[in-house]
């Protein structure tokens, strides 16, 4: 008998067909047992979210109340060390020096000692000077200027005013605005010390007929240095007219912060200045001769701090730090510098003009017996006076900006004095400096 493969194959099919036949019945078996665990595996998992849902540690729950939680009103910061130092500082009394070294304050209940910068016993001496001064008014500032610390400041005011007159500035800067237009002439303009200076007239007068762009053949002759020590008038006025311009002041006066405001633990008030377009206006300007640029005394020291710190105006502090009630320090106050007036090399060559007014200028008879005594010898010393009748005619305002530096290593310090006088002159301000500056390095 011969294999006929047509037989064969539907015997093939018959048997898939079975067995897709038996997979089929043992599904429909099964189906009503699936259905049913479906339904309860369903009915466990809604229970699980509305139970999980609802715990306060869930995560839904979480979100819910970081929700409520953002849209709630934040609480007041509490205030810190530094944000109190303003309102504590503004009360303190600059006429009772035993209280300015630890001033006491509290925050949250909690009891905090401020120490300052002040030097109790210079801060006292100043304020007795001041009070024999016979001045109708007058002011002292002393800086150590490596680091801006304030050691005094004393005012005095025959009337029995109170007002803190060293943070003033509606005094007449005079001719310690000279120290401005010299730097903007040695470093913008070129102008050596040494340089040949002509003019015509006196020394400290300024009238139109001496400020013309050419001198006559007889007219005076001096150098730069001698200019600034003498304070001769014409000569700066002739500098802030042909070498200078408007621009040249306006730069070096915002470089020693006129028309700034000047960053301090107590409101300084702001040193005024208009510079004008016109060229006498410009001669007016540059060698003080006006009533117009106005400063305060705590200003005045720092242009003196300026020279004698390589150009950086460090910004003034009296805080130095605050201590708890067990004594830890809380708070430590950092030397910050506040602006770069001049290159080192411009503070150099200025402090060589202001040694000039000690040795053979306008403080030689106030000052230069100070480093010829033995007891300060060593000190280097350099100043600018000035001095100018108010805009009433009334009083004479006498200036002094200095800056005493010892070679045996210890810190300089810049020293501002501001005298008011009435009918009579009272004690000169260079005289009132000299003797801060000697009380300073004699302790």
């Amino acid at each position: 008998m011969r294999f006929n493969p047509d037989t064969n194959a539907k015997w093939r099919l018959y048997q898939k067909r079975l067995r897709r036949d038996r997979r089929l019945s043992v599904l429909l078996a099964r189906l009503p047992r699936l259905v049913a665990l479906g339904c309860i595996a369903a009915a466990a998992a809604g229970i699980l979210y509305l139970a999980f849902d609802f715990l306060p540690w869930s995560p839904a729950g979480s979100g819910r109340e970081s929700v409520e939680q953002a849209v709630e009103p934040q609480a007041e910061p509490k205030p810190s060390i530094h944000d109190v130092l303003p309102g504590v500082l503004a009360g303190m009394d600059f006429q009772d020096p035993e209280t300015l070294d630890n001033i006491p304050f509290e925050l949250e209940g909690f009891p905090y000692l401020i120490k300052t910068s002040i030097d109790s016993d210079l801060q006292s001496y100043a304020l007795r000077l001041l009070q024999r001064s016979n001045a109708v008014q007058a002011a002292v500032v002393v800086i150590r200027p490596r680091d801006g610390r304030v050691l005094a400041m004393a005012s005095y005011d025959e009337a029995g005013g109170t007002e803190n007159l060293f943070l003033l500035a509606d005094f007449p800067a005079a001719s310690i605005f000279k120290v401005v237009a010299a730097a903007a002439a040695l470093e913008n303009a070129g102008i050596d010390p040494d340089a040949r200076m002509r003019y015509e007239g006196g020394r400290y007068t300024l009238y139109r007929r001496q400020l013309g762009e050419e001198v006559g053949r007889h007219a005076n002759e001096t150098d730069f240095r001698k200019a600034f020590a003498l304070s001769i008038n014409p000569v700066f006025g002739r500098v802030g007219i042909y070498d200078l311009g408007r621009e040249g002041l306006s730069a070096y006066a915002d470089r020693f912060l006129f028309s700034s405001p000047i960053p301090f633990d107590i409101p300084v008030m702001q040193s005024s200045i208009e510079i004008p377009d016109h060229d006498f206006g410009l001669a007016e300007v540059a060698s003080g001769f006006n009533k117009t640029t106005c400063i305060s005394p705590l200003h005045a020291a720092l242009i003196s701090c300026a020279v004698v710190n390589e150009g950086v105006i460090m910004s003034p502090r009296l805080v130095d730090s605050v201590v708890d009630g067990q004594g830890e320090v809380v708070y430590q106050r950092e030397s910050v510098p506040l602006a770069s007036a001049v290159t080192p090399e411009t503070a150099e060559a200025l402090r060589l003009l202001m040694r000039e007014t000690v040795l053979t200028g306008t403080g030689r008879s106030s000052l230069l017996k100070l480093i010829r005594s033995k007891v300060y010898k060593g000190i280097e010393l350099g100043a600018k006076t000035g001095s100018i009748n108010d805009s009433s005619g009334r009083f004479r305002l006498d200036w002094l900006t200095a800056y005493a530096m010892p070679g045996d290593g210890r810190d300089p310090i810049a020293v501002a004095v501001l005298g008011v006088h009435g009918a009579f002159m009272g004690a000169r301000a260079g005289e009132l400096g000299r003797l801060i500056i000697a009380r300073h390095f004699s302790s």
